[in-house]
Formats: structure tokens, C-alpha cells, sequence
């Protein structure tokens, strides 16, 4: 797979497949990926005004929301009590997870772990 940075225009994000993809790797990217980025933006919206971001605790923060997220995963899958979440399902909290987990590299990369509260 290839992926690149359109330099001209806003900087779109160009994925282009190669015949060496597996087919799991074909489906995140096709599938998966367009779903989780759109409702990881959606998300991300509703902190705009700066108040309650996840740069509010930092690299802690995001720990304690990744390991709320992976121990109702726990519940559901390790457990087998799927039953037991009922406020979001799985799968949502996947992506949720996959939302904290790119933060926290964010936050690793540009050092940015918390803002005064």
C-alpha cells in the first residue's frame, strides 16, 4: 500500500493499493478505515471549543480512557458478557479505542501532554 500527501491543494491523503496488500489490509483500508475516520472527526468536532479535549489531562487521560475502552472489551469478548454494554457496543468501542490510541501517539510525537486545567 502505498500512501502519500497530495502537496497541492489541502494535503489530501492518497491511498493506493498495491497487488502485495493482503486482503485484511485491502478491507481496513476500504471498509473500515472511511468509517472510523469519519466518526473520529465527528467526534473530535465537539471539542473545539478547547474545553474537556483530550489535551486537557494529556498521555494520562488517554491511558485512563484506553483502559476503560479495552476493559468493557474485557466484558464483551474475553468474558463473553456482550450483554453487559449498553451504553455503546463493540464495535464503537473499537473505534473509540483506535481514536485514543492515535491521540496518545499524537500527544507522544508533538510532546503536548496536558494543558493546565
Amino acid at each position: 500500500m502505498k500512501i502519500s500527501v497530495n502537496t497541492q491543494g489541502k494535503g489530501e491523503l492518497i491511498i493506493t493499493p498495491e497487488e502485495s496488500d493482503s486482503e485484511e489490509l485491502a478491507g481496513i483500508i476500504r471498509q473500515d478505515f472511511p468509517i472510523w475516520l469519519a466518526a473520529f472527526a465527528a467526534k473530535n468536532a465537539e471539542y473545539q471549543d478547547g474545553i474537556g479535549t483530550a489535551f486537557t489531562l494529556g498521555e494520562r487521560g488517554q491511558f485512563s480512557d484506553i483502559y476503560r475502552k479495552v476493559m468493557k472489551l474485557k466484558v464483551a469478548l474475553w468474558d463473553g458478557h456482550e450483554e453487559r454494554l449498553t451504553s455503546e457496543g463493540v464495535v464503537e468501542i473499537l473505534r473509540d479505542l483506535v481514536g485514543h490510541l492515535f491521540l496518545a501517539l499524537y500527544m507522544r510525537r508533538t510532546r503536548n501532554h496536558s494543558k493546565p486545567l
